[in-house]
């Protein structure tokens, strides 16, 4: 079984929160909403405020829309 210590640190590699995700995409809060809405990204969790992804999805998101430019 896994340590605290161990999910927290597993967690904070894999998962980025809206801000985390929004500086490493570049982006505004409304875009990468949209791109929620509009189906280009699924969030991994919403909590109340804060919404979760997957590391991984937004990397391909990025990867995706950079070829796009």
């Amino acid at each position: 079984m896994l340590s605290r210590k161990q999910v927290k640190k597993a967690l904070e590699e894999q998962v980025f929160t809206t801000t985390q995700a929004c500086e490493f995409l570049d982006v505004t809060r409304q875009n990468l909403h949209l791109a929620c809405n509009t189906g280009r990204l699924e969030p991994l969790h919403k909590t109340g405020r804060e919404t979760l992804y997957w590391r991984k999805d937004i990397e391909e998101y990025k990867e995706s829309y950079s070829r796009k430019k």
